[in-house]
């Protein structure tokens, strides 16, 4: 399925208001009044909605609304080689050699005068396992939810150095010690992917980033503003002549 031109997308920072639908309507503002044509919006959040339900726009958060409006909030810069944006997305350490994430729900809506309703939810799922010989396994998940069965999602991948009282690295940009590089590929409804974690005694950590399309081309907006949700995985403490297992606890972020 190739990318076709994405329509506007938003993140939602603080999905619990979001969520609360039977909460009264918030007064309209500049991008409720005389809109006549429904703006498309797509983001992720911790738990889905209701198919064809409806929110106010005006319990957006922030970014939302100026996005629904038509005025694109500023995007940070970027550096290949310093992690940025990946966040742990809930779930648990099931084991030394097990972390399984919460659930995604990337999120499309289509707002107007009445408000935002739901077009379609695709739920994602990130699960990184540790394989020995210095590699992990990350399981990527993702299937329909709700609305239109069709939809587009796909990876890209890179390691972290959690390095103490520094900023983090990518494993590459911090030295070649066997670490595979980025990498990208479809995501279908369960996609088993395997890389080197490198060989050198230090704390490495998973990034994934999911990037939904839905059926009629919109693009979801992760929480740092750019395309796609953004996973890290949990802490693998790596000691010299010793297996490598998940941390006992980890960073929650880059």
């Amino acid at each position: 399925m190739q990318r076709r031109a994405a329509a506007i997308g938003v993140t939602l920072a603080g999905a619990a208001a979001l969520f609360a639908i039977s909460a009264p309507p918030a007064a309209a503002g500049p991008a409720q009044r005389g809109a006549s044509t429904p703006v498309v919006v797509g983001f992720f959040a911790p738990r889905p909605l209701a198919q064809g339900s409806t929110v106010s726009i005006g319990m957006l958060p922030p970014q939302a609304r100026s996005l629904v409006g038509g005025t694109p909030a500023a995007r940070a810069g970027y550096d290949a080689d310093v992690p940025s944006g990946y966040r742990l997305r809930g779930g648990d350490r099931i084991s030394d050699y097990r972390y399984i994430s919460g659930p995604v729900y990337a999120m499309e809506v289509s707002c107007g005068d009445g408000g935002c309703t739901v077009v379609e939810q695709v739920q994602l799922r990130f699960e990184q396992r540790l394989r020995g010989g210095h590699r992990w396994e990350l399981r990527l998940q993702s299937g329909s939810w709700s609305g239109p069965p069709q939809f587009f999602a796909d990876y890209a991948y890179d390691c972290g150095v959690n390095l103490k009282d520094q900023t983090d690295k990518t494993c590459s940009a911090w030295r070649a010690d066997g670490a595979d590089g980025a990498a990208s590929g479809p995501v279908g409804d369960l996609t088993s992917v395997s890389f080197s974690m490198g060989a050198f005694p230090v704390t490495k950590y998973p990034m994934v980033r999911l990037d939904v399309e839905f059926a009629d081309g919109t693009r979801a907006i992760g929480d740092d503003g750019d395309f796609g949700e953004k996973f890290r995985g949990w802490d693998v403490c790596m000691r010299q002549g010793s297996p490598e297992t998940l941390c006992a606890a980890t960073s929650a972020r880059d």
